[in-house]
């Protein structure tokens, strides 16, 4: 099995039906706030982004 990633940018409002459309399911979404907590403080470093980040992980069902 082979690992395939998709990195795009998307309307907020717009990804849940696309994702729908094409039979995936949201395992997670998450902000700005919540993915440099989770992920850039634990490394002690300093990383400029935007407040308009976001990170859905869906699967294919």
């Amino acid at each position: 099995m082979t690992s395939k990633i998709w990195i795009f940018g998307m309307d907020p409002k717009a990804w849940p039906n696309f994702l729908k459309e094409y039979v995936w399911q949201v395992v997670e979404d998450m902000g700005y706030d919540e993915m440099a907590e989770r992920y850039v403080k634990p490394t002690g470093r300093l990383l400029a982004s935007t407040p308009i980040e976001r990170m859905v992980y869906a699967e294919k069902l």
